[in-house]
């Protein structure tokens, strides 16, 4: 290792620091973020409340990247366990979720092309990681950017099936303000799947930079049925259930706040 320093400092010596480039073919980043809410695909993993979030990253001049990035979670696929007794609670398998993954992004024509593979973990829990397989294309029409992408996570036993993920996103500029909107719809399709056979959430908000910060708020909501009015159980329990259904897959407004390195 002391030799290939020594030899790098030479180069760059005597090359100066478009050499040093050279050698240099690997860029590394970092983000950090604190949201008010975190909703994955319109879904709250911290059960409605506040989460920390943070991540690096780690990219090659050809496309190719790997990273991980974690985020505080005080539920894991959100779940509402209902006991025997009509007792009902959220599923508080861990408390972190911890996830890995690795990719190829590239140009075609005026389209950026990003395809990989990612690992779900959650630290403490039991036979509830999964694979996901991703993919997406990005372009510009005019002063607006779009992006289409899919997410499939193929049947396992810890994901209780295979699930499909489709979206499509946009944001435009706010004229010549430093504000950017945004919106994105979802649908998916398998085990993740609530209630029914599928499911929408959608999102719409404003973003900006603020202070050296990344600030955005946005509005958050699914399709998903949280009426338990005819689930047979005590009206106690239907309250219960319904209160926290609500806190996960219900409308809110979500701050955050975060800072790429």
């Amino acid at each position: 290792m002391k030799i290939k320093l020594a030899l790098l400092a030479a180069a760059a010596t005597l090359s100066g620091s478009a050499a040093l480039a050279q050698e240099a073919p690997w860029g590394i980043s970092a983000n950090v973020a604190y949201t008010s809410d975190y909703r994955f695909r319109g879904v709250s993993y911290s059960n409605g409340g506040l989460a920390i979030q943070g991540g690096f990253d780690l990219t090659h001049e050809n496309g190719l990247y790997v990273g991980t990035w974690m985020s505080s979670i005080d539920a894991y696929l959100p779940a509402i366990v209902v006991g025997a007794d009509g007792s009902a609670e959220i599923d508080q398998s861990s408390e972190t979720e911890l996830d890995l993954y690795g990719g190829y992004a590239f140009d075609v024509g005026s389209a950026a092309i990003d395809v990989g593979v990612l690992y779900y973990q959650y630290p403490g829990a039991s036979n509830d990681d999964y694979v996901e397989l991703y993919g997406s294309v990005a372009g510009d029409a005019g002063v607006v950017s779009l992006t289409a992408g899919a997410a499939y996570v193929p049947d396992q036993d810890n994901a209780g099936g295979d699930n499909l993920y489709l979206y499509g996103s946009g944001s435009v500029p706010l004229g010549d303000s430093p504000f950017e909107a945004f919106a994105q719809i979802g649908y998916t399709d398998g085990s993740f799947v609530f209630s029914g056979s599928d499911q929408f959430d959608w999102q719409l908000g404003v973003s900006t930079a603020f202070a050296g910060l990344d600030v955005s708020v946005a509005y958050v909501d699914t399709d998903a049925d949280t009426d338990f009015g005819d689930s047979g159980l005590p009206a106690e329990r239907i309250d219960v259930l319904e209160d926290r259904a609500k806190d996960i897959y219900g409308a809110t407004v979500v701050l955050t706040v975060g800072k790429t390195f």
